[in-house]
């Protein structure tokens, strides 16, 4: 539970700040003017915003290539009663002859 706390307290110090940042940032004027006139510490302003704004890079989208396979096309379509196969072009010997084995087997 005191962990539990311990968490509340830093989001809730996190909040606090995140407005304390957004209001300094959107003041038009300094920040050490801003936090004069607000009795904060500019050394605890910049170690806030520095934190705040790690915490923002790591919850950004990230962004990944995706390459997609050309789709494969069908070798051999293999039937036997009401069930069928296709075996498409590149696959390996060990997975035709797997494919093949199941088919016998229904």
């Amino acid at each position: 539970m005191e962990k539990n706390l311990q968490a509340l307290k830093h989001q809730e110090k996190l909040a606090v700040w995140s407005e304390r940042i957004a209001d300094c940032r959107g003041s038009g004027i300094g920040v050490k003017a801003w936090c004069e006139g607000n009795g904060v510490s500019s050394s605890s302003y910049y170690k806030w915003q520095k934190k705040l704004f790690s915490l923002a890079a790591q919850n950004a989208p990230q962004f990944a290539e995706v390459r997609v396979a050309p789709p494969a096309r069908i070798s051999a379509t293999v039937r036997l009663g009401d069930v069928s196969v296709d075996i498409h072009s590149g696959a390996d010997a060990e997975t035709t002859a797997m494919l093949l084995r199941i088919l016998q087997s229904c």
